[in-house]
Parts: structure tokens; sequence; C-alpha cells
């Protein structure tokens, strides 16, 4: 045997080590501690190209190999090495072309990324800390998560689950044996060998049985898989298949985003001019960067790329078997049914492929093309058929970690320490494992702002300036704006009759016309020049070795400065879109704090389930300051509960007030007349707290004069000029959506009768021109650019109409584009995304709408100010119009500023 596999056998050609032509034992023992990735790289080095490491095995290092092996066209198929695991079978392990195919169009559906993922990761308090054990920690709870609808909560407790142990142990047996595979399923079948291993394997079995028995309520991976399996009536018979992707959902997805963030983590602090460059990078976002964002950032993405081709997820490649005819590859023919492999470690580091190719260079992938000389094997996610289906789940994870820590934090190796460990203690464990990487996080002015070091300006204020304020603090999804407006205006009217408070402050988010309109000093916008004022000296304030604010920390910072500066007794803050991590969430002692409802909103930044959003809002509570919110869905209230339970706060829930007078116009739309009840519950306890008590309460004179005087504008907003009515609310998700087009049907019969009378005309008798008066045409002007679902939330304002008995006869498509001449006032600063308006976007809006009202006209306007326009001229032809304006506050706040500016 030896003699004929040395000299006889077909691949005796092939250069190679004589041992490794014999027995792939010789493998095992060179690679006894899971080094197998470095055993491949010295092969290289001394034999070539294409080795024989293996009897009947070709590891080939071609860039060339990848795509013969891996694409789409390859006759290429899985070899015996992935029936490891028999008789489970998943996506990722089954040798079958067909049953690949079948399953992975089923699991693409369940990993098709719907939300960002709740980034639990909030450890890095200053001290030392492990941040690999953090990014196994987090990536393991997010992939049970998904997987079966609930986490391991491992970073709750900072603690492993007693899985991953059992985890660790078979790849510790896999690591060493993985060259030779029919070893490792022999050490697996030996009683007590790998027994923790066997346990992991009957816990993802008793957790398929469970989750069999018990359908979550919001939806999980399994959820998909098991439907299939249903539909297509081989429940049974899919046991194995099911057991199979239940086991590989947690140790696939885990592993490739834990060791990827290592990775990346490591060469921040190597180099910190990296996070220099990605930070400046963020700050041209002005509020915290969604999904499409984080992929269009450069640099961002070119750290990721070269942290996966220095250090790719599966350092030695998957093995496939060539085809009975063979194959050629790079003008060399390697027979058929023969193991193959381009391992992929050694390919990323081929000074023929990548100049400088054992450096860390992100500006090679977006700058400096010139740096890659040929990347047709890099693929980290594979290709083809064999293409990872959670490639797109794992980049979100990986992107949005980066970009959050990264602002929030300065990372840097703990003395003594280089980071040898990670690359000296790494194993090739099929999957890459990396060693310990202990890290410096300090708590930078970025994400998280520290009030004390950003507002000690030159000690211009201290913390203490801060708390004098007299916070009352706002967070919700719907309408908190609006709740902030109503407290002012409650405070006002008290102001008025008793003297307190003298002066008001009110910061909100986000604006509509003007930047300065987000800081109000006694119900009045700052001047532009008192605006910029307070922004320069905040921003020349801060130390030259302090990190610079971003835009919204930057206008937080200045709301607060000028707030100290004018004198106010009351400051009303209204979060951004967050709460634990908002830069409003600064203010360590609020007087109160308020939530309004809670819906799915923002779920890139704040969930994926509306459970984790509550979680986020619920940052703004603190300690010894009662905290009030609406009533709730039964979910959110149990989050609420609990995090006031946690900072031993005072929750109460607000119904609706009985002493409202919710006949008055403001109160008019039913949510407001929640969430003036919520303001009511906010100011008297704001007045209870700090004013004299002779007039520690909010009266009812109070109140109706504080309705009777509320604005609030952009929401619930209408405009009367001549024959045009316009109705302008910034509603922007589907819980708001439907909620503006009730007011807009509510509003329209009172509205219409004054259009009636404008159209009377100079005739002999009423009752003559009564039987000229024409129904007036309905428009409405619809905007929806980002990253949530446009066609749903239209489809919403669709269905809100229908069922409130309301009928548009026009539809009017735009995008946030003001003017059509392209210019942009010079105080424009809300930045709108640009996302392009393609032709395949205008046909989901009209086809979403048409679902509804199949009956609807819709015309396409480019700019706002043409969708303007061509409803005034369908209100010129046909006896007027009422115009309802929605869908986001950029389309709100450009047709403010254009009706403003024809008036």
């Amino acid at each position: 045997m030896f003699i004929y596999r040395v000299f006889f056998h077909r691949l005796h050609d092939f250069p190679g080590p004589r041992l490794a032509k014999v027995s792939k034992l010789w493998n095992v023992v060179k690679a006894s501690k899971s080094t197998n990735f470095r055993l491949m790289e010295d092969l290289h080095d001394r034999y070539g190209d294409f080795i024989r490491t293996g009897p009947n095995e070709i590891s080939i290092f071609k860039p060339e190999a990848v795509r013969a092996l891996d694409g789409l066209s390859t006759k290429c198929t899985k070899a015996p090495w992935y029936d490891i695991m028999q008789p489970r079978v998943s996506v990722a392990t089954t040798r079958d072309k067909e049953s690949h195919s079948q399953r992975r169009k089923i699991s693409e559906r369940a990993f098709r990324p719907q939300a960002q993922l709740y980034l639990r990761i909030s450890k890095l308090d200053g001290k030392a800390v492990d941040v690999s054990k953090l990014f196994y920690l987090y990536s393991f709870d997010v992939m049970s998560d998904l997987a079966f609808g609930e986490p391991l909560n491992m970073l709750d407790s900072d603690e492993y689950h007693f899985t991953v142990g059992l985890l660790q142990d078979g790849m510790n047996l896999l690591g060493p044996l993985s060259p030779v595979p029919w070893l490792v399923r022999i050490g697996y079948s030996i009683p007590g060998v790998a027994q923790n291993f066997k346990n992991l394997l009957g816990w993802s079995a008793q957790k398929l049985r469970d989750r069999m028995k018990n359908e979550p309520a919001k939806r999980d991976v399994m959820s998909w898989l098991l439907k299939a399996s249903q539909d297509a009536g081989r429940l049974e018979k899919d046991q194995h298949w099911l057991r199979g992707d239940c086991f590989a959902l947690i140790v696939a997805g885990s592993d490739t985003v834990a060791s990827t963030l290592i990775s990346i983590f490591y060469h921040l602090a190597d180099d910190p001019s990296q996070m220099v460059k990605l930070r400046a990078e963020l700050e041209n976002v002005n509020s915290v960067p969604g999904l499409d964002a984080l992929k269009s950032m450069a640099h961002l993405n070119g750290m990721i790329n070269e942290a996966l081709r220095l250090h790719p997820a599966l350092p030695s490649g998957g093995f496939r078997e060539t085809p009975p005819e063979g194959l050629t590859i790079a003008g060399h023919f390697i027979p058929g049914n023969v193991v193959v492999s381009a391992p992929r470690y050694s390919l990323g580091r081929l000074e023929s492929c990548y100049d400088r190719s054992n450096e860390f260079v992100p500006e090679r992938w977006y700058a400096r093309p010139e740096m890659i000389k040929d990347d047709s094997g890099f693929s980290p996610f594979s290709m083809g058929r064999y293409n990872c289906i959670g490639k797109n789940l794992a980049m979100m994870q990986i992107r949005s970690v980066v970009a959050r820590l990264v602002n929030d934090f300065d990372f840097a190796f703990t003395p003594g320490e280089d980071g040898v460990n990670v690359w000296r203690d790494l194993k090739d464990q099929f999957n890459s494992h990396p060693g310990k990487l202990e890290l410096y996080g300090n708590p930078r002015f970025g994400g998280d702002l520290n009030i004390s070091c950003a507002l000690n300006m030159n000690g211009c204020h201290r913390e203490n300036d801060v708390n004098s304020l007299n916070v009352v603090h706002v967070a919700g999804t719907k309408g908190k704006g609006s709740t902030c407006a109503f407290v002012n205006s409650f405070l006002k009217a008290h102001g008025e009759r008793t003297g307190f408070p003298r002066r008001i402050g009110l910061y909100t988010s986000p604006h509509l016309k003007h930047v300065q309109e987000r800081i109000q000093i006694d119900s009045k916008t700052i001047s532009e020049d008192l605006f910029a004022k307070y922004v320069f000296e905040v921003w020349d304030g801060l130390s030259h070795n302090t990190p610079k604010p971003r835009y919204l920390q930057l206008l937080m910072l200045a709301s607060v400065h000028a707030f100290i500066r004018e004198g106010i007794d009351v400051a009303i803050y209204e979060t951004h879109n967050g709460g634990e991590y908002d830069a409003t969430n600064v203010i360590q002692k609020p007087i109160v704090t308020g939530i309004t409802t809670i819906g799915m909103d923002h779920i890139e930044q704040l969930g994926p389930s509306i459970e984790n959003i509550a979680w986020h809002k619920a940052g703004i509570f603190k300690y010894g300051s009662p905290a009030f919110s609406t009533l709730q869905e039964p979910a959110v209230a149990t989050v609420l509960q609990a995090r006031a339970s946690e900072k031993n706060v005072a929750l109460g829930f607000v119904d609706v007030d009985p002493t409202l007078p919710c006949k008055a116009d403001a109160l008019k739309p039913e949510v407001q007349q929640k969430n003036s009840s919520l303001a009511i519950a906010l100011a008297d306890t704001f007045l209870k707290a700090k004013a004299p008590k002779e007039y520690c309460s909010l009266m009812s004179q109070d109140v109706i004069r504080g309705v009777d005087r509320f604005f609030w504008p952009g929401r619930y907003q209408r405009i009367i000029d001549g024959d045009y009515q316009w109705f302008l609310d910034g509603a922007h998700n589907e819980l708001s959506i439907q909620k503006a087009a009730q007011w807009f049907a509510e509003t329209v019969s009172e509205s219409q009768r004054y259009l009636e009378m404008s159209n009377l005309r100079n005739t002999e008798s009423k009752a003559e021109n009564s039987s000229k008066i024409l129904p007036v045409t309905r428009i409405l002007i619809f905007s929806h650019v980002s990253e949530r679902d446009g066609a749903a939330i239209l489809k919403g304002v669709a269905r809100g109409l229908q069922e409130s008995g309301m009928q548009i006869q026009h539809v009017i498509l735009s995008t946030y584009e003001e003017r059509q001449d392209g210019t942009v006032g010079i105080n424009q600063c809300s930045n709108p995304p640009k996302k392009p308006f393609s032709l395949d976007v205008q046909k989901d809006y009209v086809d979403a709408y048409k679902s509804i009202n199949p009956n609807v006209d819709i015309a396409i306007e480019p700019t706002i100010e043409g969708a303007l326009n061509l409803a005034k001229d369908i209100g010129d032809r046909d006896n007027g119009m009422q115009t309802l304006v929605t869908g986001s506050l950029y389309l709100v706040g450009g047709a403010l500023r254009l009706l403003e500016t024809n008036a």
C-alpha cells in the first residue's frame, strides 16, 4: 500500500510530504493542537500551489480554485467530510445537491434580515474587558433568540450557558481529528468520549421537541423550517434534518460573527488610526445609522473585508469532491472523485493577489484598488450554491456592533497586552476560534455623552448646573413631541396664572423647517443668531483632547448651554429616537420622566422586537425620579415595569384624563387625548416638586387654557388657503399613519362645509348656487424613503382612509427633494436620505395603494414643490381640493417651507 500510494497512485505526480501521501493520520499528528491552517501555510511555502495532502486529497493555493470548486457552474460536490454529523443533516452539511437546494430556499426566508439586531454589548465601562468572551456571549444570545425565539441570556449573566461548554468539548475533538472525518465519527461513537458534545446534541434535540409543542408569539427561524416540513407532510421524516438545522443554527452563526468581531477589534487596538477614520465616516450621519447607511460606509466595510481576508471564519476552507470526469484548475488536471480544498487563510495572504498581503489595509477595498491584484479567491462566505445563507445576517450584526462600539469607546490593549495571544492561541476547529483578547474600553464623548466631560467647558458649567434645569424627560414611539408641547403649554398657562414657572425651555426632535426650531424658550424658537452663538460656544469650549460631538449630541449640548444661560425654570426634553443610548439621556436627575405609546419603529436601531424597543425607551428612567406612561400593550408594560423595578422608580400608567375638554380642536385626534393626559401627569408632578406650595398643582383652568393654545406644527396641522386646504401630519410608521388618515377623514367634513361656502358665486339666490356646488376633490401626497417598509406604510394610509369611509381621487407620490430648481435653503439641515426613488420602488408603492383602492389616479412627482403644484392644479380644475400630506417629517417640513414662501 505504501509503495502504491507513493509511486503509482494517480496523484503521485503532485508534490507533498511523503507520509501525507500514505495516510491522513500524518495530518492529525502535525495539526494535533488544532493548527491545520498553519500546517497548510507551511506546506504551501515548501511545495507550491498544488499539494497532495492526503492519499486522495489535493490542497490548492490558487485563487482560481475558489470559483472552480464553489461557483454556480461547478460540478464539484461536498466531500465525505460533511457526513461527520450523520444521521443529522443540515443545509450546511448535506452533500445531496437537490436536498441542499430545497432546504436552502426554506432557510433563506428565515434569514432575510428584517431588523437590526438588538445590541446588548454594554459592558465596556473603562475597565479591562475580555472582549473575546463578550463577543461570543453576544453572538450566541442573538442566534438563540433568532433560532428559537428566546435568548440564552448570557450577556445578562456574563456567563457562558452550559451548552457552550458542551460545544467546546466537541470542537476540541473536531479540531485535531478534522483531517480524518471517519476518525471523528469513531471518536464520537465511543462511550465516554466527547460525552459533553453528545449531551449538547441531546439538548438541541430536546429544544426541537419543545419548540414543536410551543409556537412562540414572534416567528423565529425554526418557525419557517417546521412549517415547511408540516406543509410537505414530512414532519416525522424530516427529524434528522430538523435536528441538524437546529444544531447548525447556533454553532455556525455564532462562531462566524464572534471570530470576525474579535479580529476587527484586535486591529482597532493595534492601529488606533482605524478608529479615527471610522468615526470620521460615522460623523457624516446625523443620527444613529441604519442598515442602508452602514452598507454604504466604505471604511467600515473595508475593515470587515480585511478582517475576513486575514482571519477567515473557515481557515482551512471547505472540502469538495471533484466530478467523475475530473477538473482542470489553473492548467492542472485533477482526476475525478478526489477530495480538494482551497485553504482560505493562505489564499488571503498571497502576495500575488494582494500588495502588503500580511498588513491590515482597509483602504485597498475602496480607495486603493491597485493593492488588489486578484480578489477572485476572496470568498469569506463561499459562493454559488454553497454561499452561506446567513451572510446578510452576519454582516448586519458585524456592521452594527462595530459602528456602535467605535462610536462609544476608545479601545486599547491593556498594559502588557499586545494581542499576540489572539493569533498564537487561534484554533482551527473547522471554524476559527481566536485566543483571548483583553482590551481597555474607555467611554468617549460620542454615543453616550459624558455630561461631566462635555459640559465642563473650561469651567463654564458643572453637572449641578445641568441638574438645576429641572428636566421633564419624554421618550416613546408615537406622540412624544406632542406630549412635550402639551407639557409646555400647560406649564405656560400655570406660569401666567401664578408666576411659576417664569421661563420654560423646550427641546424637541426632529425639526421641521429650520434646525433652531429644536430649541425653544417660552414657546418661541430661539433666533438664528442666538442659536449660532450657543452652538459655537459649546464647540469652541470643548478642549482639544475631547472628541468632538456628532450632530445630535452637539444640538443637545447647545440646548443645555442655552437653557442654563437663559435662566429657565424647567427644561422639557424629547428624546431623538431611543432612550438608553440617546444623546438626551445624559441628564441623571430629571424631575419626572414619561413614556408615550410604544410601537414598532426604528427597529434597526432599537429592535428587533417591541420588547427590545420598550427596553431602550425605558432607559430614561432614573433612580428617585417618578415615571409615567400611557397605557401600553401587555408586552411593553411588562418591560417598562421590570426596568422601573430595576432602577427603583415609581411607575404609573395614565388613562385619558376625564377633565380634558375633549371636544376642543386640538384633542379631536383621539391619540392627542392620550398624549395630553400624560402631559397633565408630568406637569403636575413637576409643580408638586418645584412650585411654591400655594401653587403646586395644575388646575383645570391651566389645562383648558393650555389645550386652547396648543399648537404643534406638522402634527395634525391644517392650513386653509382659499380653495386649497392642506392637512399635514408627519406620521412615518404604520402605527401613526393610520391615525393621521383617521384624523383627515374625521375633520374633512367640517372643512367641506367651508369649501362649499367659499364656492358661492355672485348668483341671484343661494338655492340656485347650491345646485351648482360640486364635490371637492381629495388628494393624498405621500413620500417615504427609509429602511422602513414604505409600501406597507402607504398601504396603512389607504387602509385607514378606507376604514373611515374616505374616498381619495388622486395620489401623488414624491421624494424628499424639495424644490424643482434643486436649490436647498442654507438653514435646512435635516439631511434627508438620498435613497433613489427607482421605477421598482414606484411600482411597489402604486401596487400597494391600488391593492386597497384600485380606482385611484396615481401620479409621480420627483419634488415636493412639483407635488404641491400638481395638487393645486387639480384643485383649480375640480372645484377646490382637500389634500393630506403625510408619510415623513421630511416631506411635511419641505411642504411647510414651500407653503410659507408662497403664502
